[in-house]
């Protein structure tokens, strides 16, 4: 099976493309350029112009934060109404979060977030009992 090419390879690409100017055929040039396919050079150039780095990121997954159905500032309402209010259900919780910021979203959603943010049944409970 072939190795994936090094990212000391893709920053050449890289300084070819940027500082000398080259083009995609003349990096690619198996006699005077990198001998690398034009595709790799493309993903590269691609993979730098949208995260100005050419790492590759395999074996990582995916972003968590990219995947959410929820924005920061929805969040961040959803902290604040389960530390306003500890003992309320979690289904008054999104009721409330609906009448609050209009975003209707599914209790399992929901459920999710709260979970993602790190509050579990057992967290919310030592809430409550602070709150006596």
């Amino acid at each position: 099976m072939p190795r994936a090419y090094s990212d000391e390879l893709a920053w050449r690409v890289i300084l070819r493309w940027r500082e000398y100017g080259h083009s995609v055929t003349q990096i690619s040039d198996p006699e005077h350029g990198l001998d690398v396919s034009r595709a790799f050079v493309y993903d590269v150039i691609k993979r730098y112009e949208m995260t100005g780095d050419v790492k590759t990121h395999q074996g990582h997954g995916a972003d968590p934060l990219a995947s959410c159905a929820l924005t920061r500032y929805e969040d961040h309402q959803i902290v604040a109404l389960i530390i306003k209010s500890p003992r309320v259900t979690l289904k008054e919780h999104r009721a409330q979060f609906l009448l609050d910021t209009g975003v209707l979203v599914s209790y399992s959603v929901f459920c999710r977030a709260v979970a993602r943010l790190g509050y579990s049944r057992k967290v919310i409970r030592g809430l409550a009992y602070q709150c006596e």
